[in-house]
């Protein structure tokens, strides 16, 4: 039973990573295209598959998914020398209290984003992910109950902060318009464009509850709109793929992802972390390789 439990967890941070990139890759041709303007070149579906790059016949990723796994080989980096996207954080950190774990992703989401609204929605991400891979939301076991136990959380932690009511508004619009009847681009047009970052955690929150068992369709509605279309459809990839897991994801969104080896192999890495520590004699030359630096005379 408890490899089992393993198994669904390291198939999570699996499809979080993975979810991530496939996001980013079909959001990143029309990211700076307006919505008619994607409907005019794809049909009125808006875009639905990848747009391979002519060369290498991949789906590319942007620089939403390379800070990912900037972010991810630092903390394995870090970690390994010492004994930031946030996703990485939550998958490594992910058996931290909570609120710890909020605040090393704000933490390292403050060094390219210092507004407060960047890194309490990192936080937010960052809970949310958390939750979905550990359990434990007081709340229930939702995607539904953790965004508004994460809400709870940022009070908590960042208590008196003026904008956690804009970021708070927003959150409450993208849970309501979820289960409203009106089109995605009606509801995601009133959230944002996604070039801020309470917009692009709102228009990711929205796509995931709107489609709860459907890895695809949340990924779709998440990049079809006329703003930062690869940076929501990146943090919707991440919801969704931490929800339904590495091996739920369709094939035809692995096969042609730009590094997807590379993204698996780092997935890995945070699932099982560093088993090297100064007080044993265990070595692991792989991992050594890896994430420990050549001496420099």
């Amino acid at each position: 039973m408890a490899e089992k439990l393993s198994e669904r967890v390291q198939d999570k941070v699996r499809g979080c990573m993975i979810g991530g990139a496939v996001g980013d890759a079909l959001g990143y041709p029309v990211e700076f295209m307006g919505y008619r303007q994607i409907i005019d070149k794809y049909g009125e579906e808006g875009i639905k598959e990848y747009t391979c790059d002519s060369l290498s016949g991949k789906a590319l990723i942007s620089d939403d998914t390379q800070m990912s796994l900037f972010t991810a080989n630092g903390i394995l980096f870090g970690i390994t020398r010492g004994h930031m996207r946030v996703a990485p954080v939550a998958l490594y950190f992910r058996e931290k209290p909570i609120e710890e774990t909020d605040m090393i992703g704000a933490g390292a989401a403050a060094i390219t984003h210092g507004h407060p609204l960047g890194y309490i929605s990192a936080a937010v991400l960052v809970h949310m992910i958390s939750r979905i891979l550990g359990g434990g939301c007081t709340n229930g076991d939702s995607l539904r109950d953790i965004v508004i136990e994460a809400k709870d959380t940022m009070a908590s932690i960042f208590p008196g902060e003026p904008y956690l009511r804009r970021l708070n508004n927003v959150l409450d619009k993208a849970v309501h318009f979820s289960g409203n009847s009106r089109s995605d681009i009606e509801n995601i047009r009133e959230l944002g464009e996604g070039w801020v970052a309470e917009e692009t955690l709102a228009i990711a929150v929205y796509c995931c509850l709107r489609y709860p068992d459907d890895f695809s369709k949340a990924v779709i509605a998440a990049v079809n709109h006329g703003g930062d279309s690869d940076s929501t459809g990146a943090v919707a990839g991440n919801i969704a793929g931490a929800i339904c897991g590495y091996d739920k994801i369709p094939d035809k969104w692995k096969e042609k992802l730009e590094l997807e080896k590379l993204i698996l192999e780092l997935s890995d890495d945070l699932y099982m972390g560093c088993r090297i520590n100064e007080y044993t004699a265990q070595e692991d030359p792989v991992w050594v390789n890896k994430y420990t630096p050549p001496c420099i005379p």
